[in-house]
């Protein structure tokens, strides 16, 4: 008994029909695609393709190249045989095939003949193998013709002597792409290219083609590929591995891959075809050059119809014919020769083929004088035809014109084989009409681009301004122009120098017809030039700031020393005042002024590049931050309310080396001097990058190659003139108000701090536009800095251990002993290196405070050094008005420890002894 199905046993049964339904469809779909690419590529190869069954031989299926080449429509050819056709012209191909087919052989490259169904002979090559079609064992035979091939050439070998025609058998690639990506590739194009099919299939079709050719070739695939209808047929380049260029051929259809449009390429090698068509180009225009430079009269007669096909200037010239009345007219209709049996002598040269030498031949002009010439006559390849050229010489002047010519071939092959300079000739109106090989390198440009191209296609304005003066000039004179200085623009873009010398060219009868020369590319040496210029003022750019710088160190120097009793003293009052008490705030009003004036020293030195120590690892966006929340740059904006702020700052800065207080101070200069620039409305813009340089950039300073913290100040402001940018870093020179903007050593302070900081500064400039500083930094892959919380006095306390001060100020020793038998120490103080030595030779100190720089005497590096030869583990520490120095260093090579630049704190001092007591 059968059970009824039940409900959801049906909607699963259902589901899975479905499923399958979808499957069958999916795989018909995809045999449909296949089905039309195999079918578009039967028909787009220029190769004779059929299919026959193996067992008796009947056509199952032919393409259309088959049906075009034999003549043949697909009705008349499927379901017959070979033999019922008489398709092979001889008995032996037949047999040939006969056998491969019995022992089941395949054949390659075997050369049959067919024949067409108009009974012509039609050579071939042909491939045999076996496939299964259609569930049936058949044969596939394919048949390239070669006849055109051999025609080729022959006629090749024909025309031109000396070059040698190499035919191969064209091969076809075919590919698949989509959006431009290769999908499919057949391994003609593998071997082609010169790539594997897996590397093949990685690359696009851009990564390939030549870049002049690129946008052509990827916008016609995509349009195509969209359903657009570009030309399907046309020539670009390829390159292959390696870089060489191949030319081909495209037939391109939209066809559906995988579901999805693509395109299907048929490409056809056409390199060599390319090479013998410029090979075929060169030898016609050599042909033509002959024809019309020679002093000969110099005809081309077709063989088969006897018709002019070309006479040159001299036939016209002689004759007194134009070449419109004789080409394409018989020699018969153009009646030149005075006697009938020297017509007859033309005409049997022309019906032999043959090559005829020294026949004298009377003819006459248009006008009927005569002439006397030497007839010689050959065969040659014209237009695709064969054709006799006959040279007729003036018997007279024979020698005279050979000598002419053997001259005029020796100067121009010296010009072009042994010449290293670059050789031109110009017309009247400057366009080229000749050019060697070195002037078309020197110019970036190929010799068809150049001939033709005016000679102020490739000069700067300037240039061109100048060499048309001086061409006029020697058009007008005669003189020669000698070793011109010019600036070219090459073809690539670049610039360059070149040292040209010219003379006229003069005609037959004595008139200018344009300029030869000679061109000497001097760019190298220009370059050199600039570049030692640039580099001498550099250096005395340099030089004027070390000098400058050194008068403001000396400045600085005194004005501390000065300053560092005023803050010693200060410090010891405010010990000594209680809080609250009326006098303490007069001291602290020092102390106010003695730490402005220390930083009115602390720019001399960063000036004279002593100020900086780049140890601290700091990020400049802080740098930024902390300075736009300063009182003064809220100052800054309160007396500049017209100039908007910005900043673009870039959150992955990277950190560099530096000294926070330095770079906050150059901020604040580039900030003010921008502000201060715009007169009316207008921004400033304060912004922060990372930037890498693979190689060297000029600027105002020469930056080097490597990885940079970047920050730009710009501003809308007036600019700065060309003439005062070279000027704007040198101290006090200045376009500000004295007094009312500050000391003039603003920029001089950006120069110094970038300058300690290993940096490079650029500086573009344009009046009424603005002005952009850019400071480059380099950076450190080390952590920030943390900054030192203040210390407990207690930390830094002595335990009544004994210094001994050296210094050769007395109001620096009175402060150093006042604050130091403050914290608690023992302290003795002299007034000199060798003053400290007497007392060290019969007297101890646990420590020396020794000032560096002293005088007279010696300073304090050489105390030190006699020192440690009494006491050879004395301990010391160093104190200077000056920034760190390479004597300071030394002394702490010797053994010296911290060093504490004046005027010092107590803090300061106190922790650089506990410290080093500690050691």
């Amino acid at each position: 008994m059968t059970h009824p199905m039940k409900y959801e046993d049906l909607v699963t049964r259902m589901q899975v029909l479905e499923e399958e339904l979808r499957t069958i469809r999916a795989e018909k779909e995809a045999f449909r695609s296949e089905a039309e690419i195999y079918e578009n590529l039967l028909n787009m190869v220029q190769t004779a393709v059929t299919i026959t069954r193996a067992n008796d031989g009947v056509f199952r299926l032919v393409n259309e190249t088959f049906c075009q080449l034999t003549g043949y429509s697909r009705d008349e050819v499927l379901g017959q045989k070979s033999t019922d056709l008489n398709l092979f012209a001889a008995s032996a191909d037949r047999e040939k095939l006969g056998v491969a087919l019995r022992q089941n052989e395949h054949l390659e490259n075997v050369e049959v003949n067919y024949r067409t169904r108009d009974g012509h002979i039609l050579e071939t090559i042909i491939t045999v193998s076996f496939i299964q079609y259609r569930d049936e064992r058949c044969v596939m035979l394919s048949a390239t013709p070669i006849g055109s091939l051999k025609k080729a050439k022959s006629e090749l070998q024909e025309r031109e002597e000396q070059y040698r025609l190499l035919v191969e058998t064209v091969n076809e690639g075919i590919c698949i792409t989509q959006d431009g990506f290769f999908r499919f590739v057949n391994n003609k194009i593998q071997k082609l290219l010169q790539y594997t099919e897996e590397e093949m299939l990685k690359l696009h079709l851009k990564d390939i083609t030549h870049p002049e050719d690129r946008n052509l070739v990827v916008s016609r695939q995509l349009r195509r590929q969209s359903g657009e209808q570009p030309p399907p047929v046309y020539e670009f380049r390829l390159l292959d591995r390696n870089g060489q260029i191949v030319w081909v051929e495209t037939h391109a259809v939209k066809i559906r891959w995988h579901g999805s449009p693509a395109v299907l390429s048929m490409l056809t090698n056409l390199t060599e075809r390319k090479q013998y068509e410029e090979k075929l180009r060169q030898s016609e225009e050599s042909y033509r050059n002959i024809m019309e430079l020679a002093p000969d009269v110099i005809t081309i007669t077709g063989l088969e119809d006897g018709r002019y096909k070309q006479v040159n200037h001299a036939f016209t010239e002689v004759t007194g014919f134009t070449a419109e009345e004789v080409v394409n007219r018989t020699i018969r209709d153009i009646n030149i020769y005075v006697n009938p049996n020297d017509r007859h002598l033309i005409v049997d040269a022309i019906r032999d083929h043959g090559q005829a030498r020294g026949l004298q031949i009377d003819y006459r002009g248009k006008s009927g004088e005569r002439i006397k010439g030497l007839i010689s006559a050959c065969p040659i390849m014209f237009q695709g035809e064969m054709c006799m050229m006959f040279i007729a010489t003036d018997i007279t002047h024979l020698a005279q014109a050979q000598q002419a010519l053997r001259a005029s071939e020796e100067k121009y092959r010296t010009i072009i084989d042994q010449m290293e300079d670059g050789y031109f000739e110009v017309d009247l109106e400057g366009n080229f009409t000749f050019v060697n090989d070195a002037e078309c390198k020197i110019l970036g440009y190929s010799r068809d681009e150049l001939i033709g191209m005016n000679f102020r296609h490739y000069l700067s304005e300037k240039s061109a301004q100048k060499i048309s003066r001086l061409f006029g000039h020697l058009y007008r004179t005669g003189i020669p122009v000698k070793a011109l200085d010019l600036e070219v623009i090459r073809k690539n873009g670049s610039k360059g120098f070149h040292e040209v010398s010219a003379v006229l060219i003069k005609g037959t009868e004595g008139s200018a017809t344009g300029v030869r020369g000679i061109c000497r590319d001097i760019t190298e040496r220009r370059q050199a030039e600039e570049e030692k210029q640039r580099l001498e003022d550099r250096l005395n750019r340099a030089k004027k700031m070390e000098a400058l710088g050194q008068l403001a160190g000396g400045v600085a120097h005194d004005l501390n020393n000065v300053l560092g009793v005023l803050t010693g003293h200060s410090e010891l009052l405010l010990l000594e005042i209680p809080e609250g008490q009326r006098g303490r705030r007069h001291v602290e009003k020092i102390m106010q002024s003695t730490e402005k004036g220390a930083a009115i020293i602390q720019d001399l030195l960063t000036l004279a590049r002593r100020g900086v120590t780049s140890s601290e690892v700091i990020n400049l966006n802080d740098i930024i931050f902390v300075f736009l929340n300063t009182p003064v740059f809220e100052k800054m904006q309160l007396l500049n309310s017209h100039v908007t702020f910005r900043t673009a700052l870039d959150p992955n800065l990277l950190n560099i080396k530096g000294s926070p207080v330095h770079l906050e101070k150059t901020l604040m200069n580039l900030v003010s001097n921008a502000a201060e620039s715009i007169s009316d409305s207008g921004e400033v813009t304060i912004r922060t990058e990372n930037h890498y340089l693979d190689k060297s950039i000029m600027g105002y300073d020469e930056v080097r190659e490597g990885d940079y913290a970047v920050v730009t100040v710009s501003d809308t402001g007036t600019g700065i003139p060309a003439e005062h940018i070279e000027k704007i870093f040198e101290p006090f020179y200045t376009k500000k108000i004295m007094g009312r903007s500050g000391t003039g050593l603003g920029l001089a302070i950006v120069w110094g701090t970038v300058k300690d900081h290993n940096g490079y500064i650029d500086v573009q400039s344009r009046v009424g536009e603005g002005t952009t500083f850019t400071l480059y930094f380099p950076v450190t892959r080390e952590s920030r800095t943390a900054r030192q919380q203040k210390l407990p006095v207690e930390q830094y306390m002595g335990r009544g251990e004994s210094i001994l001060v050296v210094d050769d100020i007395p109001e620096q020793r009175e402060v150093a002993s006042g604050l130091l038998k403050r914290l608690g120490y023992k302290v003795h103080a002299v007034s000199g290196g060798e003053e400290a030595l007497e007392y060290l030779k019969s007297n101890r100190a646990d420590i020396l405070v020794l000032d560096m720089i002293m005088s007279p005497g010696i300073d304090g590096l050489e105390t030190y050094r006699k020192v440690l030869e009494i006491s050879p583990r004395q301990k010391a520490i160093l104190v200077s008005g000056f920034s760190e120095t390479d004597r300071v260093r030394e002394a702490q090579k010797l053994g010296a420890g911290a060093y504490v630049k004046k005027p010092y704190l107590l803090e300061k001092i106190g922790v650089a002894i506990r410290d080093e007591l500690n050691r």
